[in-house]
């Protein structure tokens, strides 16, 4: 219930992230963008592998 409280105050800093994933596609297909999500909260960013910097958030 605490935990819940304090979600709801303070919004997440997004600071455990997973390693950044970039998706398969099919030979000739689109190249997926890659993308890290926040092990917190569950949000997707973007990820710039050329800056190795996240991007902004993706929108589900």
């Amino acid at each position: 219930m605490k935990l819940a409280l304090m979600k709801g105050i303070w919004p997440c800093l997004h600071r455990h992230l997973t390693r950044p994933f970039t998706p398969l596609s099919r030979p000739g297909g689109f190249r997926k963008p890659t993308y890290v999500v926040c092990l917190d909260c569950g949000r997707q960013f973007g990820y710039d592998l050329d800056r190795m910097r996240v991007g902004k958030a993706i929108r589900q």
